[in-house]
């Protein structure tokens, strides 16, 4: 099913219009509910932004679900590190008296080139989108074993006394 941009944030808020969700907890005990037990893949879009990001990801079990880490490969890993280090000494840059700002920027440039890195590339990453924030609520610690919630109307149960005799 596909939705128009206007409707996905609604999505959680109003599943229904009866039933809120609220958390990634919600969310995992309404998967878990329609779908069952497994472990299940979520991706986003997000209109005036390129490309997908993963949404959530996780294991869900009969009594419980664990949202699951990206897997990286080595590779990524080390260009994660590299990017990194060339963060911070764009940072150690700005503090540099001059013969320092000089050594920094010849080590900057040498970790770019060896690992083919463009300044757009190092900061673009750092700020891409991850994880279901602002739409669902994460239950902390984020990737440890959690009890589902429950969803649905929260209808508060009242008693009227109609006649006191």
């Amino acid at each position: 099913m596909v939705l128009s941009y206007s409707d996905t944030y609604k999505l959680f808020k109003y599943f229904n219009k009866m039933n809120p969700i609220e958390t990634d907890a919600q969310f995992a005990g309404m998967l878990m509910k329609t779908l069952g037990p497994g472990t299940y893949m979520s991706i986003a879009w997000r209109k005036g932004r390129r490309g997908f990001w993963g949404f959530w990801k996780g294991e869900l079990m009969d009594n419980g679900f664990k949202r699951l880490k990206k897997e990286k490969t080595q590779e990524q890993k080390e260009l994660d590190n590299n990017k990194r280090e060339v963060r911070k000494l764009n940072n150690k840059l700005n503090s540099a008296d001059k013969d320092e700002k000089q050594e920094i920027s010849e080590e900057i440039n040498e970790l770019m080139e060896e690992n083919n890195l463009n300044e757009e590339l190092v900061y673009e990453e750092y700020k891409k989108k991850h994880g279901p924030t602002p739409y669902l609520k994460q239950t902390h610690p984020v990737y440890h074993f959690h009890a589902y919630e429950s969803f649905g109307n929260k209808q508060d149960n009242e008693v009227e006394v109609q006649d006191i005799w």
